[in-house]
């Protein structure tokens, strides 16, 4: 949505509804059977769906499928005409797909995948060790802690909880839903954008050809100063990217050995789960269809 902050999740308070709405009672930490019309606020999951409702097979059957496809249908329904509302109102007649952003592993990307059988899953990733690296600069630069970091923190402390979660965080959606998705790492990116981006145009099944790359690539590339929303110094983004992407790739290894072996120790497994290895990435770009499969346990 062309609209700062230039996103829409409208799909994820949907389908969040979607699970509340459909799960059985929870007397004790949702609406209450006597008190839920109360509150004006708050729905909750239905009192009512509770274990004498679902005693008898035919209601069973009505509260455990007929009801959660009705749901199912009315929600995503909803979720298709606002994004047909919001293409519409930005002159975008045909669209192909709706874009949304997922942080964290939960139900949503799986519900999601069930509703909408043509999805297609985008699993953006850079180094970790870099990542961390990066995160722990910023804090330097501006004099204080902060993506995550507690105050009196140390650095190896950091990386063994926040970074570390954020880590196995995407190795096990990764493990979980990798299969169907594609894979675009930072590294490759920045060192092979051409091939990356054609890549990625590929999965989704639209435009790949190298004026569509070309175009893409010349946008992107152009600072937007009047951007609505957004706050331009052109001093603080000089300070913000600190040289170009290539100089922030294989940060990690500038570091004492020590915290090197920190990183490698703490990160090893998600780091072997995209492909990378003990050295920054190799100059052949890596995209999801060359990694081996995921490993679902």
């Amino acid at each position: 949505m062309r609209r700062f902050p230039y996103e829409s999740s409208a799909a994820k308070y949907w389908m969040h509804a979607l699970k509340v709405l459909s799960d059985p009672a929870d007397l004790v930490q949702s609406s209450h059977p006597d008190t839920f019309h109360s509150d004006w606020y708050w729905v909750g999951s239905n009192p009512y769906y509770d274990p004498p409702a679902f005693a008898h097979p035919e209601r069973a059957a009505w509260l455990g499928r007929e009801q959660i496809e009705r749901l199912a249908g009315f929600f995503q329904e909803t979720v298709d005409q606002w994004y047909t509302a919001v293409a519409g109102s930005q002159a975008q007649e045909t669209p192909r797909y709706f874009a949304e952003k997922h942080l964290w592993p939960n139900y949503l990307p799986m519900l999601m995948r069930e509703l909408y059988p043509r999805a297609r899953e985008v699993f953006l990733v850079r180094d970790f060790r870099d990542v961390a690296c990066s995160a722990l600069l910023v804090d330097e630069r501006r004099g204080f802690p902060g993506v995550g970091r507690e105050p009196g923190t140390s650095e190896a402390d950091y990386v063994r909880d926040v970074v570390r979660r954020m880590a196995t965080d995407l190795q096990r959606s990764w493990e979980a839903r990798g299969e169907g998705a594609h894979l675009v790492r930072y590294e490759d990116m920045a060192r092979h954008p051409e091939e990356t981006l054609t890549a990625l145009l590929s999965y989704l099944g639209v435009d790949a050809s190298a004026d569509a790359v070309e175009r893409i690539l010349r946008v992107a590339a152009q600072d937007v100063p009047d951007l609505a929303g957004a706050t331009f110094d052109p001093n603080l983004v000089v300070h913000h990217r600190a040289g170009a992407p290539e100089d922030s790739i294989g940060r990690w290894q500038q570091r004492d050995e020590s915290f090197q072996g920190t990183l490698n120790e703490v990160l090893g497994d998600a780091l072997s789960a995209f492909g990378y290895e003990g050295q920054p990435a190799a100059n052949a770009p890596v995209t999801g269809q060359g990694l081996p499969g995921p490993k679902v346990d």
